[in-house]
C-alpha cells in the first residue's frame, strides 16, 4: 500500500510534465489521427486533471463514477467525429505514456528507490499473469473431476477448495464418520477435562494447513450465501467472536463436503435428504 501511495504521489506532483509528453505521442501516432478534431489545449487539461488527481480517482471514485466518466468522454469524442477504437487506443497511450515518463525520469528523487519501486510493480504484474494461468489450470483440473464438480454445487466452494478438498481426503470410504474427517484436518477443538468437566480449547491443527486455510476462507464466502449457515455464524460471532465463528463455519463445510462425497450428493440433493437435515449431520 505504502509503494502503491509514494507511486501516486509522484505521478501527481509531475502530472503537467505527464500531459505534455501525451501531447507529443498521440499527435505523431497514426492510430489517432481523428484527434486532430480535438484541441490541444481541450485534450491537454483533461489528462493532466486525470494525472493531477490521481489518488482521488483511485480512493475515492465508485466504479460507476469511472463508468459515468469515460461515457462522457465517449460522447463528446463521438460529436468531434472521434470513433470508439481511437478512444481506445488514446486510453491505452496514457498507460504507456506514464510507464514511460516515470522510467525516463528517474533522476526524480531517490531514484534508486524509484526504480526498485517499479520494478517491483513489474514483478507483480508478472505474478499476476502466472496466478490467472495457475487458477485456469486447476479450474480446468477440478472440472475434470466428478467429486470436485459436485461440490463446487455448494455456495462458497470454487474450484482450488474442491479440488484439493478431494486430493486431501483421497478416498472418502476410509472416513466413517464426519467426526474423523474433522479430526484428520485439524478443525476438530481441543478437550481440556478435570475434575469431571470437560472444557473445549483451541483447534487442533493437525493435518494439512492450506486444507484448513482454504476451508476457513470457503465457509466465511458460504457463510454470506446460505442462510442456515449464516444464522449459524452470526449467533456465534455475537457469542463467542468472529475468529471462533469463522472456524466453526469451515468445520461445518467440511462436514457437508463429506457428505456430499460419501451420499453421493449434490448441494440441493443433501439439503432435501429426508431424515437428514443439515444441523444433524455433524458427528455422523
Amino acid at each position: 500500500m505504502l509503494l502503491a501511495y509514494r507511486l501516486v504521489k509522484l505521478i501527481e506532483t509531475h502530472s503537467d510534465g505527464l500531459a505534455r509528453s501525451l501531447h507529443d505521442r498521440y499527435r505523431n501516432d497514426k492510430k489517432c489521427s481523428a484527434y486532430v478534431n480535438v484541441s490541444d489545449a481541450e485534450l491537454t487539461s483533461k489528462v493532466y486533471e486525470v494525472y493531477r488527481h490521481l489518488g482521488e480517482w483511485l480512493l475515492g471514485k465508485t466504479e460507476a463514477d469511472i463508468e459515468r466518466r469515460y461515457l462522457e468522454i465517449g460522447a463528446e469524442r463521438a460529436q468531434q467525429g472521434v470513433p470508439a477504437s481511437q478512444v481506445v487506443w488514446m486510453i491505452c497511450l496514457v498507460r504507456e505514456n506514464l510507464w514511460d515518463y516515470l522510467q525516463k525520469h528517474a533522476e526524480l528523487e531517490k531514484p534508486a528507490e524509484i526504480f526498485g519501486e517499479m520494478e517491483l510493480l513489474e514483478m507483480l504484474d508478472r505474478l499476476d499473469e502466472s496466478l490467472h494461468e495457475l487458477d485456469q489450470a486447476v479450474q480446468q483440473q477440478a472440472e475434470q473431476n466428478a467429486e470436485a464438480v459436485r461440490l463446487m454445487t455448494h455456495p462458497g466452494v470454487g474450484p482450488v477448495t474442491s479440488l484439493a478438498f478431494v486430493l486431501t481426503l483421497g478416498p472418502v470410504e476410509r472416513f466413517k464418520r464426519s467426526k474423523q474427517v474433522v479430526s484428520y484436518l485439524g478443525l476438530n477443538p481441543r478437550e481440556h477435562s478435570s475434575g469431571g468437566r470437560q472444557r473445549l480449547g483451541a483447534i487442533s491443527k493437525q493435518g494439512n494447513p492450506m486444507m484448513r486455510s482454504l476451508l476457513v476462507e470457503a465457509g466465511h464466502t458460504a457463510a454470506r450465501l446460505d442462510a442456515e449457515l449464516r444464522q449459524d455464524y452470526q449467533r456465534l460471532k455475537l457469542r463467542r467472536g468472529s475468529g471462533v465463528a469463522k472456524v466453526a463455519m469451515a468445520r461445518k463445510l467440511a462436514v457437508r463436503m463429506y457428505w456430499m462425497l460419501r451420499s453421493p450428493a449434490s448441494y440441493a440433493q443433501l439439503v432435501r435428504m429426508q431424515g437428514c437435515p443439515r444441523g444433524t449431520l455433524v458427528g455422523q
